[in-house]
């Protein structure tokens, strides 16, 4: 136990009955608090935050910052997110509240994807495509198109192309049909679901000679010092 803890984080992913998505999350949170020197760092799935807030409040908390581990936080997630925090707070005038900034358009995000890409492809200057699950709500989206942006400006990749598993276009057996060159598909993805573990290696096997998945890149140390910038108020796009 941590004693009495003044300030405490939250770090809120969408939550997973999958064993990884959720020792990856808790490792994360310990990387993260060892970063910041913030001793409360806790990890949480959107059903079991209530009860998280609860007992960090319990164990006297004045103020708890709840950090979003997803790459975008638009649209009804996010408007049920803040509802919920609202409605905690006013149950709980003690506790000072905020939520933090998503990690999508960190430039910490793009670096880890870039090396991620550039392993890939093994030196040669081939395309990216950069694969989100893609929403009915376009906003989802912003994200990955400015990750997009940023590769296209650091000029190693021949291209670089956004597509989508599902709702958007261009989705991904489309855009991966017309490109004859050396191509790098990389997950747009924080967790290593089923989408990341089953279907893109499916769908990416198909074009194997010329297509290569890249590795899971929200493993790399990066990408907690891109959560400890966002709780500290560092820097953020570029």
């Amino acid at each position: 136990m941590h004693g009495r803890p003044e300030r405490a984080v939250v770090v809120v992913g969408h939550g997973s009955r999958v064993p990884a998505v959720r020792s990856d999350l808790a490792e994360l949170a310990r990387a993260v608090s060892a970063i910041t020197g913030i001793p409360v760092v806790e990890p949480s799935g959107q059903a079991e935050l209530t009860e998280t807030l609860d007992r960090l409040a319990g164990q006297g908390a004045s103020e708890i910052l709840v950090q979003p581990y997803f790459l975008g936080l638009v649209g009804a997630l996010a408007a049920r997110l803040r509802e919920r925090l609202q409605r905690w707070a006013d149950h709980h005038p003690g506790v000072r509240i905020s939520l933090g900034e998503p990690l999508g358009d960190h430039p910490l995000v793009t670096a880890a994807i870039c090396e991620s890409a550039l392993h890939c492809l093994a030196g040669r200057k081939g395309t990216v495509v950069l694969v989100g699950h893609g929403s009915p709500d376009p906003a989802w989206s912003l994200s990955l198109h400015a990750q997009v942006s940023r590769l296209e400006r650091l000029g190693v990749f021949e291209r670089v192309i956004a597509a989508f598993l599902a709702h958007q276009a261009p989705g991904l057996e489309e855009t991966l049909d017309v490109l004859e060159e050396e191509v790098a598909v990389v997950p747009f993805f924080l967790s290593r679901g089923l989408h990341t573990s089953v279907e893109l290696p499916e769908r990416v096997d198909r074009h194997r000679e010329r297509l290569h998945l890249a590795r899971f890149w929200a493993d790399d140390p990066r990408i907690a010092l891109a959560v400890a910038e966002r709780i500290s108020g560092g820097p953020s796009v570029t």
